[in-house]
């Protein structure tokens, strides 16, 4: 027997709201990688049936950031660098050939609007912290606001689109790394964005499409050298 559509239209938007909420919780770190996804605990966090949810666990396996073991059930994807490797490998042709396309179309409102968004980061990361963990989730928020700004004016939306999957990906090895820079100067971190805006206000392709890829490249290089600390401790 079939739903009726208004039934299947529900419970598709219940399976997108968990979806987004389990999402977001993948990247912040709240399941560790490699946990068992439990469907008694998932329900009991998010209030919702067993259908909605394997559904939204589902849709995060074909996005890579869940992993489904036959008769297992499902785990948070694990980290590796092999995996961050592959990542910043896509993300570097995406955000190459979108950013070769903004510096070909884009005006001056792009210009504009990437100064505006490291102008937008740079007051989060040097405004004195009241809650450690309350910063994270605004540099997240202006991180990403600013690599969106560097390749928003490509006009491709499929681009656009691959451009924030894989960015979701790659932040959650990135959000290891600022747990311990927002207890310190966030001077590294800054420049490095600084650099990359003055860069591409220049308008050399190459040139800029090689820093963009240097700066994407960072990520996997800080992962192997936490990777590297934990096990020395």
């Amino acid at each position: 027997m079939f739903d009726s559509p208004d039934v299947a239209a529900s419970r598709e938007t219940v399976a997108e709201q968990v979806t987004a909420k389990l999402l977001q919780d993948l990247i912040a770190g709240v399941f560790a990688p490699g946990e068992n996804l439990r469907m008694e605990k998932l329900k009991q966090r998010y209030a919702v049936g067993a259908s909605p949810l394997r559904e939204a666990l589902a849709r995060l396996v074909s996005l890579g950031f869940v992993t489904a073991e036959s008769h297992r059930g499902f785990r948070a994807a694990p980290l590796s660098n092999a995996d961050i490797e592959d990542i910043t490998l896509v993300r570097q042709s995406i955000e190459a050939t979108a950013l070769e396309r903004c510096l070909q179309l884009a005006g001056d409102e792009w210009e504009v609007g990437l100064i505006a968004a490291l102008r937008r980061l740079t007051l989060v990361c040097t405004r004195s912290p009241t809650d450690r963990e309350q910063q994270i989730e605004e540099v997240d928020r202006a991180h990403w606001l600013f690599h969106r700004a560097v390749v928003a004016a490509c006009r491709s939306p499929r681009l656009l689109e691959l451009q924030e999957r894989y960015y979701q990906q790659a932040w959650r090895y990135r959000r290891r790394s600022l747990y311990s820079l927002v207890v310190m100067p966030m001077d590294d971190f800054l420049n490095e964005h600084e650099t990359l805006v003055q860069t591409l206000l220049q308008r050399e392709p190459v040139r800029a499409v090689q820093v963009l890829r240097d700066h994407l490249a960072l990520t996997p290089r800080d992962f192997a050298l936490e990777t590297i600390a934990s096990v020395s401790e």
